[in-house]
């Protein structure tokens, strides 16, 4: 079952990609055009981050170039979305290979999750009133299901060479999209080191994967001196503190945050401790970082990365010695945790495919290429018909604006 859910990853954005498919578009779109943008310079010959100036990482740059290279009339803002399965489900395979050896269900239940965030390309929050598909935030998803990946191999990997490759390879595509997401997934990696989920021979193993990369990347092409000079530029032009946009993340996360932390509580005496290694402290370590990752989005798939925690904390919690009451309350407070992100991605999904089904029609366009592969709603359509009408009546007017907006 693990294995199935895996390959649909990767079959179901596979066929999707390669149909004439057209989306609803959502308010905000401007991450699809970035990517668009990346991928004619690319294709050009520019380097990310050495020629232009992009908000992020190159790597995403480049998985979305690869797709659309294979699947040139791909909807693009799907593109962008599902390029990441290309290094995010052979990851996800290898954990799951290595779990299977000790519990399956953990195994299953981690795949699942992953699968659901992988394959449905929407946030977990709406930001607007009129459903769409989101073409933005799109880094931040990936960002997302990359620590999930991280989060399950610190906890459920149990081959020290297997678990350092992956957490080495996992770090470095980290790095190599968002730098603030492989800031919070180090915070789960200090915490499995200090706690022993991951040995010192696992870290070195993950580190010299790490080093020896990025090396290979700077001296080949430069992307990694200029990345982090433009990293130390948005650091710089900053104007926004970060107890105000920790605040922020903490308020965006609390409908997960909050029965996690009430069930990190309650395990401190439902669990015993096995050095510094707790089921509680790994919720909080989940909690901390997904607010500190979700501080610095607008959007995205937030705090996913808890599932494996809290699959990790229930299984012990089904083990232990506590009374049925608290076992009972323990499993409320953990799928109090995990299902808003699915209920509220499902939501979202299913109210802008119904959207699209219902009163939209596709964009009439001739120069936008697959750009315009996007359905929009009948009275926009109207509205700009009636709007152009109108100005023509107005020829005077319409110059008068031009020249004020020259």
């Amino acid at each position: 079952m693990s294995w199935a859910l895996l390959a649909l990853c990767l079959i179901i954005p596979a066929i999707i990609l390669s149909l004439p498919v057209k989306i609803s578009i959502g308010a905000f779109y401007w991450d699809s055009y970035l990517y668009l943008d990346a991928q004619n310079r690319i294709a050009s010959g520019q380097i990310p981050n050495v020629d232009f100036f992009p908000p992020v990482g190159a790597l995403g740059y480049y998985l979305f170039y690869w797709v659309r290279l294979l699947l040139p009339d791909s909807q693009p803002m799907l593109a962008a979305s599902w390029s990441i399965a290309l290094v995010s489900v052979p990851l996800m395979a290898v954990v799951t290979w290595d779990s299977l050896k000790t519990n399956a269900v953990s195994a299953l239940l981690v795949a699942m999750g992953f699968a659901f965030f992988t394959i449905i390309p929407f946030n977990t929050t709406e930001y607007y009133t009129y459903p769409g598909f989101d073409g933005f935030a799109i880094y931040n998803r990936q960002g997302s299901q990359l620590i999930y990946i991280v989060a399950a191999a610190l906890l459920f990997m149990r081959n020290t060479w297997i678990q350092g490759l992956v957490v080495g390879l996992a770090m470095t595509i980290l790095f190599s999209i968002k730098i603030t997401a492989f800031l919070a997934a180090g915070l789960l990696c200090a915490y499995a080191l200090l706690a022993g989920r991951i040995s010192i021979l696992s870290t070195i193993l993950a580190g010299i994967i790490f080093a020896v990369i990025l090396a290979v990347t700077e001296f080949s092409t430069g992307i990694i001196s200029a990345y982090i000079g433009n990293i130390l530029e948005l650091v710089a032009s900053n104007e926004e503190g970060l107890t105000g946009r920790l605040l922020q993340g903490a308020a965006r996360t609390f409908g997960v945050g909050a029965p996690a932390a009430l069930a990190g509580l309650l395990l401190l005496f439902a669990a015993k401790w096995q050095r510094l290694d707790h089921p509680s402290i790994w919720l909080f370590a989940a909690i901390v970082a997904g607010i500190f990752f979700e501080s610095q989005n607008t959007g995205g798939q937030e705090v996913i990365f808890i599932i494996p925690v809290v699959i990790y904390a229930m299984l012990i919690v089904l083990r232990s010695q506590a009374s049925p009451a608290l076992v009972g309350i323990l499993l409320t407070l953990g799928a109090a945790t995990a299902l808003p992100p699915i209920v509220q991605t499902t939501q979202h999904s299913m109210r802008a495919v119904a959207s699209s089904l219902k009163n939209q029609v596709p964009l009439e366009h001739k120069n936008l290429k697959s750009m315009g592969d996007i359905m929009v709603r009948i009275f926009l359509i109207e509205r700009e018909v009636e709007l152009r009408e109108h100005w023509l009546k107005y020829p005077d007017a319409m110059m008068h604006y031009a020249e004020l907006g020259q």
